[in-house]
């Protein structure tokens, strides 16, 4: 059978764990968002032909509304995005992040520490 597709296993560095706890946090709040009466009927579908559409913006901005007040509200937090985006990154690029954790891993469950 045919390998189609991959996973590398890597330790992370320490600043790249605060990014991704933090990500994990603000995706859920983005799927609470998403779900409740202000979101509306509409539904993200990255798939659809309607990327640009309100339902997208709506979410992008509330995205970055929330990785906003998260970086405000702990600079080391904002520290340790910049250094996980690398050379050029601002604290404001979190919602970059965390907008990639919600394409990857949205649909995912935490396990306990010490579990893959």
């Amino acid at each position: 059978m045919a390998l189609k597709e991959g996973i590398i296993l890597a330790p992370l560095h320490q600043y790249e764990v605060v990014v991704y706890e933090a990500a994990e946090r603000l995706v859920r709040q983005v799927q609470e968002y998403e779900m409740s009466e202000a979101f509306g009927e509409l539904r993200v579908d990255q798939s659809s032909e309607s990327k640009d559409g309100e339902a997208v913006k709506a979410l992008r901005t509330k995205v970055k509304e929330l990785a906003n007040h998260a970086v405000a509200a702990d600079p080391a937090l904002g520290e340790a995005a910049v250094q996980t985006i690398g050379e050029g990154g601002k604290p404001e690029d979190m919602w970059v992040i965390v907008a990639a954790w919600f394409g990857h891993v949205a649909k995912g469950e935490m396990v306990p520490p010490g579990r893959m």
